[in-house]
């Protein structure tokens, strides 16, 4: 009678703790999105969620005693899981003007962009990148952008801008770039075409506001130049014995005199 009852006392007992009971599975995102507690039963079978975390990668649930919880899970007790992060990596690809690629970075959030020196193309000049960033939140292209510039030209970085100082080059036809480097082109600097006769033309960008004194002094066969339509001075003698350089047109400026002396011009104001 006495083993009847422990054997009946033990098949209850048995029972009982291998019956699903209620319990309660916590989440702790620490920095992620909230994850609401789930409520469900023992030995039940149970997916566990993906919480997002701006700039991070998702790395797991993990116990109090830093095990990884696998998906799906059973649960004996109730428990709270605690969810672990890795930086997210993102890929960040330069490109040339014609899509060739220059070189690949890998960045994380918050972490600075190092651009690469950009490749020197023939008759352009780097200008900038597009896009701009800085930093970045998810996998991006930045393209060089290029613009037109003579080879040959030489350049003066001065504070904020860049003073056209020079040209070297063997083109009769000159164009100067607005731009280098994200740095605005500003000014042709003084004597920067004095004594050139290989110059035929030459076209301004929108960029430069000013012509320093003597910048085409004695370019005697200078005949065409496009202003700059931001063009705000004109230095001493500028044009001085440009003999074939007979009629420009350029923006209301403030010009300094003798501005063509021994020159034959037509000024025109617009």
């Amino acid at each position: 009678m006495k083993l009847r009852f422990l054997l009946f006392f033990f098949v209850l007992l048995l029972v009982g703790c291998t019956s699903p009971k209620e319990i309660t599975v916590s989440f702790e995102s620490n920095g992620g999105e909230q994850i609401e507690a789930i409520q469900t039963t023992s030995n039940t079978s149970l997916s566990l969620p993906n919480p997002i975390r701006e700039g991070y990668e998702f790395l797991g649930w993990y116990d109090e005693e830093n095990v990884l919880t696998d998906s799906p899970a059973l649960f004996q007790t109730s428990t709270t899981l605690y969810a672990k992060w890795g930086l997210e990596t993102y890929t960040v690809r330069f490109v040339d003007n014609e899509e060739n690629l220059i070189s690949t970075a890998q960045v994380t959030m918050n972490q600075t962009v190092v651009f690469p020196l950009p490749p020197q193309k023939e008759n352009l000049v780097f200008a900038r990148w597009e896009p701009a960033v800085t930093k970045t939140t998810e996998d991006v292209t930045i393209h060089a952008v290029y613009t037109a510039a003579t080879d040959g030209l030489q350049y003066t970085l001065e504070d904020d801008h860049y003073v056209v100082s020079g040209y070297e080059g063997s083109t009769s036809e000159v164009i100067i770039p607005d731009m280098i480097a994200a740095i605005p082109v500003t000014t042709i600097g003084s004597l920067a075409f004095a004594g050139n006769s290989l110059l035929t033309s030459i076209v301004l960008p929108d960029s430069i506001t000013k012509i320093e004194d003597r910048a085409f002094y004695e370019a005697g066969n200078l005949a065409a130049i496009t202003f700059s339509s931001a063009l705000e001075t004109i230095g001493t003698e500028a044009f001085y014995n440009c003999f074939y350089l007979t009629s420009i047109t350029v923006p209301a400026v403030t010009i300094a005199n003798p501005l063509f002396m021994a020159a034959p011009i037509l000024l025109k104001l617009t």
